[in-house]
């Protein structure tokens, strides 16, 4: 059985350990607070937007001190409500629809050896049957964004062929301000 040996701590390491533990603490608190207030006012104007903005006007210019005397940095934002946007592609659809060398460009096929020691054993013998080979081996195939995005620029694909391959998923609304500087 083992027990621990207690050190005996100089005072002013105790009290650094323990001022950084309690503005950790605070640190932690205070921004579970500011998330709760940014959900929240966010919300407000989200809402005040959608009531009050034509359809489609995702900014906005606002002076801070029109009510008042702020001043906190700058009096006039710009204030965009913007959403990230994640596209599910789905690839048995996108196989459909493009032609197979265009098909191959614009994906990552990835494949994995689920049998190593079974492959190993067959490959030994002769005349590899490719069927046979591919019992051994699974594929993963990825949309590559980066190269479609290439190959729609130079009108290879276009909107039309992607139309049912893919799902938008949105993330929550989020306010971004920027300093607003008249021209």
């Amino acid at each position: 059985m083992s027990t621990k040996k207690v050190i005996k701590f100089p005072k002013e390491i105790v009290q650094s350990i323990k001022t950084l533990y309690e503005t950790k603490q605070k640190i932690t608190q205070a921004m579970a607070e500011a998330k709760k207030i940014e959900k929240k006012e966010t919300l407000n104007i989200s809402n005040w937007m959608f009531s009050n903005l034509p359809e489609g006007q995702e900014s906005f210019v606002v002076d801070l001190g029109q009510y008042d005397n702020y001043n906190f940095g700058e009096n006039k934002l710009k204030v965009t409500k913007s959403r990230t946007k994640k596209i599910i592609w789905d690839v048995s659809k996108l196989k459909e629809k493009l032609s197979k060398d265009l098909f191959k460009r614009v994906t990552d096929k990835t494949y994995y050896i689920v049998d190593m020691e079974g492959l190993v054993r067959y490959l030994k013998k002769c005349g590899v049957n490719p069927k046979k080979f591919k019992m051994y081996v699974s594929s993963e195939i990825e949309v590559n964004e980066q190269k479609l995005d290439e190959a729609f620029q130079n009108e290879e694909v276009d909107m039309k062929q992607l139309e049912g391959c893919y799902s938008l998923k949105l993330g929550e609304p989020y306010m971004r301000m920027t300093k607003w500087d008249e021209v």
